[in-house]
């Protein structure tokens, strides 16, 4: 291993037990086995050392979105993988699952402005959920006619899932719940159990449930 992957890999560890703030450049190079001069052939603060850690671990992300998109044909299917993505991948990650949930121990000087910009990971999920919706109405596999505007609700409830990353235990029960959600509200057709002692009933049904 270089020494750039080493510190990045040492960094990676650090970063992720103490946070930003109790990390400093003695500590990185101490536990490297290098010297503080050989930090700064790489990186020219702490600072930009945690941004390019971020990047990193955001670019793998990306890639791994892009697969999971790529390698599923159903629409709902794929918004599932992307919901059920976003919870194991942020808990893998304690960094980015800081950072994206704005835990103040992983932010960094400059975060805000660094969060806003165009290719950030968080928007590289939203705007595949974005295509998904599209692409899924296009084809017919939802009903999106139903809401005022798809998109907005889709990456409304991806933050909230974001907002409650840090409720161990209910996070997942809200990606479940949310997954229920949309399965129910959005698919073009829905499956009801065909029951003799309720047929007449099912005869009644009001008309956006005769999908």
């Amino acid at each position: 291993m270089d020494k750039e992957k080493q510190l990045l890999h040492i960094g990676t560890e650090l970063f992720s037990e103490h946070g930003y703030r109790f990390v400093g450049i003695e500590d990185l190079v101490q536990q490297a086995g290098l010297s503080t001069g050989s930090f700064y052939t790489y990186f020219s603060s702490k600072k930009d050392f945690y941004v390019a850690i971020l990047e990193s671990i955001e670019n793998q992300g990306k890639t791994e979105a892009d697969k999971i998109v790529s390698h599923l044909s159903s629409p709902m299917n794929q918004l599932k993988a992307l919901y059920h993505f976003i919870i194991l991948g942020l808990k893998s990650s304690p960094i980015l699952k800081g950072v994206m949930t704005g835990n103040k121990k992983y932010l960094f000087p400059g975060y805000h402005e660094w969060s806003k910009r165009n290719d950030s990971l968080e928007n590289h999920i939203k705007a595949h959920l974005a295509e998904i919706i599209r692409r899924g109405s296009i084809t017919r596999h939802f009903r999106t006619g139903i809401y005022h505007n798809p998109q907005i609700l889709i990456t409304a409830l991806f933050e909230a899932v974001l907002l409650h990353m840090d409720d161990e235990k209910n996070s997942e029960a809200l990606v479940s719940d949310i997954l229920l959600l949309l399965q129910r509200g959005i698919r073009r057709k829905m499956r009801i159990r065909k029951r003799n002692e309720d047929r007449e009933k099912r005869k009644k049904l009001p008309d956006y449930l005769q999908w």
